[in-house]
């Protein structure tokens, strides 16, 4: 029961490790995204 105990802990911080890591990274796309949107519209505005 132990050893299972061990390996679910375990199991649990990959886990939560690896969703921490998904949430910053999407959080950092959503921003180089928005970014993006802003530079395009501005080169547009500057071509029309």
């Amino acid at each position: 029961m132990e050893i299972s105990n061990a390996w679910l802990g375990r199991q649990a911080l990959l886990i939560s490790k690896w969703y921490q890591k998904t949430v910053v990274l999407s959080h950092y796309f959503w921003v180089l995204r928005n970014r993006f949107d802003e530079w395009l519209s501005s080169l547009i505005v500057q071509y029309e």
